[in-house]
């Protein structure tokens, strides 16, 4: 709408301008009259041909998109709404800087008023190409630094919008380089060993939803957390995520710096006997 609005005020430009080249023409060529005629009765034939269908199926669509099953399309949408609603509502105190793909970054600020770094316009190079930096990261302490100075809070990455390895190689052809090097971010999230100062968060995604298939990771983004922290919050997140092996490693671990921890005992008795 916003592109489509800007080239139809420019492509207006040139009726007045073609109109005056005809009217200039002899009055006795049949040509004067049919072209003219056609100007007129063109934007009406481009308004049949072109925005009225397309209005009439998107005004068709949104009375329908809610009907049961839901479209993955209208599944995905209702999730981030949901997931900006509950960052906000967990930091009562200051809004949250989210690093995520291009488009989930613009709903997301959309229906909750997030910050985010990484929408694709071309007034946001300098947040876009940070967040392409971050993704292309290629070491912990790399990734460590330049999350902190961008001030992010949490990631979050949908699978059926994960722009990671996009960011990744369009900085790289910014850059003039041929190859893409492995992202640090994306083998956290491929291999789920997340370093102290990253905690992750299981999100359940309801059967309902039309995408149950797939899956969203969200990760907040925390440089003081210490290590039994790490592995209480790694240990609740593979506990949530239905992971009961992976979670009882992770609470072991807490317990061996922390020996006789009330909440990890209290949670390790939860876990289905091995």
């Amino acid at each position: 709408m916003r592109w489509g609005s800007a080239s139809a005020s420019l492509w207006a430009l040139w009726i007045p301008v073609i109109a005056a080249a005809l009217l200039r023409l002899p009055a006795g060529q049949p040509q004067r009259l049919w072209l003219l005629a056609g100007i007129v009765l063109a934007p009406w034939v481009a308004l049949l041909l072109g925005p009225l269908p397309i209005a009439a199926a998107s005004n068709k669509f949104e009375e329908t998109c809610l009907d049961a099953p839901l479209a993955e399309e209208t599944g995905g949408n209702l999730l981030v709404r949901d997931i900006a609603h509950r960052l906000i509502q967990s930091s009562p105190s200051t809004i949250p800087t989210v690093l995520t793909g291009p488009n989930t970054s613009t709903e997301l600020v959309f229906h909750s008023g997030l910050r985010t770094l990484g929408t694709l316009y071309w007034e946001n190079m300098h947040g876009l190409k940070r967040a392409a930096a971050i993704f292309a990261a290629t070491t912990r302490d790399e990734a460590r630094r330049l999350l902190e100075e961008a001030g992010v809070t949490h990631i979050v990455v949908p699978s059926w919008s994960n722009f990671g390895a996009a960011y990744a190689d369009l900085l790289a052809k910014a850059e003039g380089k041929e190859h893409v090097e492995p992202s640090y971010l994306a083998g956290v999230l491929e291999s789920e060993d997340f370093p102290v100062w990253l905690r992750p968060f299981a999100y359940p995604i309801p059967t309902a939803s039309g995408i149950d298939s797939q899956s969203v990771r969200i990760i907040a983004f925390l440089p003081g957390q210490n290590l039994f922290e790490s592995w209480f919050h790694r240990g609740i997140y593979h506990m949530e995520s239905g992971q009961p092996e992976k979670a009882r490693a992770a609470f072991e671990q807490a317990l061996a710096i922390r020996p006789g921890e009330p909440r990890v005992e209290m949670l390790l008795q939860r876990l289905p006997p091995q």
